[in-house]
């Protein structure tokens, strides 16, 4: 049973996101402006969301500094979230759940986070407190929380995404007024809700500013800022319209298409390897390997094409687990494909417990494993080489192999302008 470590009070402002077991990170408090610069966001691509929340004291992040934005939020977490998030007046009575014991740390929020109409439980009153909580259950909580009037025009609206057919049916309403309000926050594509994917940190993040931004309690993002490029924006005709659009052009454009799951190979960097430290989300590019071609036998997707992302770090609860690639653009020739849609396997790596040359030789260093490497070699912990294994130093360094080729699987249909042999 997760309960509050030492340091925390129940009585005070203070309540935590992330209090699984004996890991702890907080979302909630009182925290100094330096809890803004969270080491582990500064690439990652929710960064302006999770540094505005953090700006208004409503989140901070774990004891070691960081935030861990691709870790899982469960139901008790996200209540205690959107307890200090949204000052909303009870609706009903507070309820209390058969599987959240007296002395379960996030009672008090669970209970009031019923009655003001953000969450609801399970049957035969149970409320699953230590579930991670899924996207759609996170954006029918705030639209029902916030009490947002319905629309008429749902359908429309979620026609918008691609993959509306996995909306669980007591959604449909509630996700179409979030889209709507330019609550919904899809990152790498703003056509695929993955309505029933775990919500990490960094989503819920977004989401939650996102849902003030609809308040207007915080200001909307920079448009130049690359964030903003994975609000959905929709309006009932214009859907309408791209929808019928992208129908008729899908007829005429199938054999400019590549399937959902297709596996395209890639190559990485010239470096044998890349060291980077576990929380820490770093841009990269990579190389298609050979041609990909349709079922006609038409390249679509030549050799060499260029494929940017993102290596994420990816979590088990609080267990790191290794890192994906994340891809976000494909450049074939002078035409780019925003918001390419396809992910590699996990990446597992092996962690570096020393440092010294023949450590670092042929190695491409992210910009945090730097700061690492430098702390760690500045206070000469021996003479020859530096130990990192310090089981209470978080900064652990992490050195992924880049000698083989990875695969990418595609997470949607990718329809191509053109063959490869007409752009040439």
């Amino acid at each position: 049973m997760a309960r509050f470590p030492g340091w925390l009070s129940v009585k005070g402002t203070l309540m935590t996101l992330g209090v699984t077991g004996s890991a702890v990170a907080s979302l909630v408090m009182s925290a100094p402006a330096s809890a803004v610069n969270f080491p582990d966001v500064q690439t990652h691509w929710a960064r302006p969301y999770i540094e505005g929340l953090a700006k208004k004291n409503i989140v901070i992040g774990f004891d070691d500094g960081t935030f861990k934005p691709e870790q899982a939020v469960t139901r008790a977490e996200f209540a205690a979230l959107v307890q200090k998030a949204f000052n909303s007046s009870e609706i009903r009575d507070a309820r209390s759940f058969n599987d959240v014991s007296p002395d379960y740390w996030a009672k008090s929020m669970i209970e009031e986070a019923y009655a003001t109409g953000f969450i609801t439980g399970y049957p035969h009153r149970t409320f699953n407190p230590e579930e991670p909580i899924s996207k759609v259950q996170v954006l029918v909580s705030l639209v029902s929380g916030l009490h947002i009037p319905p629309k008429n025009w749902t359908q429309n609206v979620l026609n918008t995404y691609v993959d509306a057919d996995q909306i669980p049916e007591y959604a449909l309403d509630k996700v179409a007024i979030a889209t709507e309000k330019a609550i919904v926050v899809n990152y790498p594509n703003t056509k695929y809700l993955n309505p029933n994917q775990v919500a990490t940190r960094g989503d819920v993040a977004a989401l939650i500013y996102q849902a003030k931004v609809s308040m207007g309690a915080l200001p909307q993002l920079d448009s130049q800022s690359d964030a903003s490029n994975y609000i959905v924006h929709s309006t009932s005709e214009n859907n309408q319209a791209n929808n019928i659009g992208s129908k008729n052009q899908n007829i005429q454009s199938n054999q400019l298409k590549l399937a959902k799951s297709r596996e395209i190979n890639v190559i990485t960097s010239p470096s044998q390897k890349v060291i980077v430290t576990p929380n820490e989300s770093v841009n990269m590019k990579v190389m298609v390997a050979s041609d990909i071609k349709n079922s006609r036998g038409e390249v679509l997707i030549p050799q060499s094409s260029q494929i940017s992302g993102q290596l994420i770090p990816r979590y088990s609860g609080t267990d790191f687990l290794g890192h994906q690639f994340v891809a976000q653009k494909l450049i074939i020739g002078n035409q780019s494909y925003n918001n390419f849609n396809a992910t590699s396997f996990l990446i597992t790596g092996q962690q570096i417990t020393t440092v010294n040359p023949e450590t670092l030789q042929g190695a491409a260093v992210s910009p945090k494993a730097q700061e690492v490497i430098q702390k760690v070699t500045e206070k000469e912990v021996n003479a020859a080489e530096n130990s990192v294994a310090n089981k209470e130093q978080p900064n652990k360094l992490i050195a992924i192999d880049q000698k083989q080729d990875w695969t990418l699987t595609l997470g949607s249909d990718f329809y191509a302008n053109s063959a490869a042999d007409a752009r040439k």
